[in-house]
């Protein structure tokens, strides 16, 4: 997977392991960490990539029924998405087509729809057209509106 770089920004339970893999399989000059930053910045750089990758593994219910920021972050930034089968995020993925839904986080098939996207530009392209599109499908202005319709509905005077 030649040209490809990867960046990990902010913090999780498995950023040692995966730093301390990095080093023992000698990866350095493939993937950068970064720590947690100002959204800005953080947008800036997610901007700048093809492909943003939710891989949590569903272990727990909290997970299992999370749509992490970085899912509306990614649509926003205009990038494809790789994201594990779990039902809020790949509920976004299909019914936008922007990205890739996988079955697990494994190495292998976290490879696997990286190829895929690396050797089809196209494919590439459209999902990142379908991610832009999707940002405007999911602004604070829409969602605004669904949440009065909602008081609305309940008998809520929002006058």
């Amino acid at each position: 997977m030649q040209g490809i770089h990867l960046f990990i920004i902010g913090r999780g339970t498995a950023l040692g392991e995966m730093k301390e893999l990095t080093e023992k399989l000698k990866l350095r000059s493939m993937i950068t960490f970064l720590p947690v930053m100002p959204w800005e910045e953080m947008m800036r750089i997610t901007s700048m990539a093809d492909v943003g990758m939710s891989l949590d593994s569903g272990d727990s219910l909290n997970y299992y029924y999370s749509l992490p920021n970085k899912i509306f972050d990614y649509l926003n930034a205009g990038v494809a998405i790789i994201a594990t089968d779990l039902p809020e995020i790949s509920a976004i993925i299909k019914e936008n087509n922007c990205g890739l839904v996988i079955p697990g986080n494994e190495p292998a098939l976290i490879a696997e729809a990286i190829i895929q996207l690396e050797t089809n530009r196209d494919l590439l392209k459209q999902f990142k057209d379908n991610s832009r599109k999707a940002s405007a499908k999911y602004s604070w202005d829409n969602e605004t509106e669904l949440i009065k319709d909602l008081y609305v509905k309940a008998g809520v005077d929002i006058s």
